[in-house]
């Protein structure tokens, strides 16, 4: 008998503490003395956070696009130098005279094999190689040259040399320098800070 009386103050006691003892974080009731606290979210409040989600991955979105045009620079003038390196090497190799030209109105670069043994016509254009398009945000340029021009590359390894100018809307440029003497290709990036 004694334990179940203890048992029962000690329920009683457990009981009076839960419920009459104020929680740190009482749920405000809505009406009425019986009313159930909030139990989740509103549907106003999921739809600020979808929002505020979805605004935020709108500017991270932005911001990465509007780095693509340095990528697309950066990647058009590493294609050019891989050109122009291929150019070099081959003509080494193969002993024939390897042209790489670069046509402003056509908006595209291609490298040709000069088959200067005579097996083909004077009139024949030599057969392309590789044959690119520049992408339309770029400009492509021989520097302090404005029409078309090409840059040979000799079996000897030396090349008739220059410098290309590759520039996006931005004025972000990288200069592709081709040695006269080596024929050696070097990629540089504007020093102007852009």
């Amino acid at each position: 008998m004694q334990k179940s009386k203890l048992r029962c103050s000690i329920f009683l006691i457990f009981k009076f503490l839960v419920l009459n003892y104020p929680s740190p974080n009482p749920l405000p009731k809505t009406s009425g003395e019986g009313a159930r606290g909030r139990e989740g979210f509103t549907l106003i409040e999921l739809i600020i956070v979808l929002l505020i989600i979805g605004i935020a991955f709108g500017v991270v979105g932005i911001a990465v696009y509007s780095g693509g045009s340095f990528l697309e620079l950066n990647t058009f003038a590493k294609d050019v130098s891989a050109t122009l390196r291929y150019a070099r090497s081959h003509a080494v190799a193969e002993k024939k005279i390897y042209s790489f030209v670069l046509w402003k109105d056509n908006r595209a670069f291609g490298l040709y094999i000069d088959f200067s043994d005579g097996n083909r016509d004077k009139d024949e254009e030599p057969p392309a190689v590789i044959y690119k398009d520049i992408p339309p945000a770029l400009e492509a340029v021989l520097k302090n040259k404005t029409d078309d021009f090409k840059i040979d590359f000799f079996p000897q390894g030396n090349s008739s040399g220059g410098t290309i100018e590759i520039r996006d809307r931005k004025g972000k440029t990288f200069f592709i320098i081709v040695n006269k003497v080596t024929g050696r290709v070097e990629v540089k990036k504007s020093q102007n800070g852009k």
